[in-house]
């Protein structure tokens, strides 16, 4: 298990805009950061800025995983033209993490759409209405399988990770869902992120993810919340059962990176480590 935490630098998502204390996650015990590909999001100045401030974390010494870009991207669009864009756009974020050496990249397999109002809704089932619509979401997946196989045999060396969602509409939020893609995808370098406040919010338990995707879990999003908004509070101030999911982990010999999405003080780190270190004792003995 190691311990990575989400960094982003960009007028998308403005969430530390100010200098990184290195030595603080260094010391703290976290060996590496997520950053986002945001590049598409830029203007040229900015790119030039962002990439700065990336390989001063890099000459620091930090590792990195990477988020592919989200916002308007959808590999499964019935769209061709909105389907090769997206293609084209998380095979450049996969280009720039082969040069960071990264480990993993964290793909959304559909669109993410920006000003959707949480609430209870975030746990219903989405059933189509009509046949046309079961036609077009069968179809909408088999894009989305093969757009995985594609970037799985464009990214030899890579691992892809396919992250649970939060909406009705996004389709790949349970664990049945998730790992039903991942036998259709039928690649060794594509597996899951389970991020842990989208499974709260989408009404199912997180630690159920950890045995329904067994070895293909290849990342871990921690953060916490009320069941209702995707909030990204600090562990400990939500809701979302954090003791059994990291105790899950460690019972199921999970060694990736758990990576914070969410601000932390040293006991909660702390914290984290010692029910990760429970599970894990009970699957050695």
């Amino acid at each position: 298990m190691k311990l990575y935490n989400r960094i982003e630098f960009s007028r998308v998502a403005p969430s530390q805009e100010g200098p990184v204390d290195v030595e603080a996650f260094l010391g703290a015990g976290f060996a590496g950061v997520e950053v986002g590909f945001v590049q598409p999001y830029l203007d040229t100045w900015e790119v030039f800025s962002y990439l700065g401030r990336v390989q001063e974390l890099r000459d620091a010494g930090l590792r990195f995983t990477v988020h592919a870009p989200l916002i308007d991207v959808n590999l499964a669009s019935l769209n061709r033209a909105v389907r090769r864009t997206a293609l084209t756009q998380v095979k450049e974020c996969l280009d720039f993490a082969r040069q960071l050496e990264a480990s993993v990249v964290v793909v959304h397999p559909v669109m993410s759409v920006l000003a959707l109002p949480d609430g209870p809704w975030n746990q219903d089932d989405f059933r189509p209405a009509s046949q046309r619509m079961q036609q077009h979401l069968a179809r909408s997946h088999e894009l989305c399988v093969e757009a995985l196989q594609e970037l799985a045999d464009y990214a030899k060396g890579l691992k892809i990770a396919v992250e649970n969602l939060v909406y009705p509409h996004e389709r790949y939020r349970s664990p049945q869902q998730l790992a039903g893609l991942l036998d259709d995808v039928q690649r060794s370098n594509v597996g899951a992120t389970l991020d842990v406040g989208h499974a709260w919010c989408s009404g199912h338990d997180p630690a159920s993810f950890v045995p329904a995707l067994g070895r293909r879990l290849f990342h871990v999003h921690l953060h916490d919340n009320h069941g209702r908004q995707d909030e990204h509070l600090p562990l400990g101030t939500g809701t979302v059962p954090l003791p059994e999911v990291l105790q899950a982990l460690g019972r199921s010999g999970y060694d990736g990176i758990l990576n914070l999405e969410c601000s932390w003080t040293a006991p909660q780190l702390a914290w984290l480590q010692e029910q990760f270190h429970m599970g894990a004792a009970g699957h050695s003995e």
